[in-house]
């Protein structure tokens, strides 16, 4: 049966996330968030050191003071994430009357309002983004497998991403797919994957990487 979850990224860069709570678990939630490049609001009347430092460091801009009517306008996001049980259902319902994602840090499936969002566990390789989500009901699993992809997936995987952004933008690879059918580019592109391209990357060869790259890709026999 499914849970009524949707796996679906956002791109809060220069977008209003407005936390209500400033603790240790509100921090680590506004990880992402800050990290993305969005306009984060803090709303509480104490805030942990780290999240205080990133205020006067202008990352973020923190209201001390309780929560209010009409704190939610505008946000695109809003993270409930305050210690008090009650708070938390109020911002999420107020969340929910406006119609934007809520990510609730005490998610309680009996609450009235227990939050529409979830941050899912993030392994970030580059522009290559991988995601573990249980809909919040197993933080702890979804911590595990992301160690385990991380160890699957190292850093190198993040290059050859992004030595594929950086060749679909290259004139003689779009001179090269252009008279091609959907089928043919797919099948270069796939080539690419199952040439040594990824193992020169991980030998530090990123010249013959892309060498060899282009040539799967120009080349009429991949």
């Amino acid at each position: 049966m499914s849970s009524g979850w949707v796996p679906v990224e956002l791109d809060l860069a220069g977008r209003l996330v407005v936390c209500v709570g400033a603790g240790r678990v509100a921090e680590g939630k506004l990880a992402q968030p800050l990290e993305a490049g969005a306009e984060v609001r803090v709303i509480a009347p104490q805030a942990t050191p780290g999240l205080g430092e990133a205020a006067d460091r202008r990352e973020l801009t923190w209201h001390a003071r309780p929560y209010a009517e009409g704190d939610l306008a505008e946000a695109s996001l809003v993270i409930a994430g305050s210690d008090d049980p009650a708070v938390n259902e109020r911002v999420a319902a107020d969340a929910e009357a406006l119609r934007v994602p809520c990510v609730r840090v005490d998610r309680d499936p009996a609450a009235e309002y227990p939050g529409s969002a979830a941050f899912p566990a993030t392994l970030r390789r580059g522009p290559l983004v991988l995601t573990v989500g249980t809909g919040g009901a197993a933080p702890v699993l979804a911590g595990r497998l992301k160690r385990e992809l991380a160890a699957q997936y190292p850093p190198e995987y993040g290059q050859l991403a992004e030595l594929l952004a950086e060749l679909r933008d290259a004139p003689e690879v779009q001179a090269a797919l252009a008279p091609l059918g959907d089928d043919e580019r797919r099948l270069r592109w796939r080539s690419v994957l199952d040439a040594d391209t990824l193992q020169l990357i991980r030998d530090g060869e990123l010249r013959a990487a892309r060498e060899v790259a282009i040539r799967c890709l120009c080349s009429s026999s991949g």
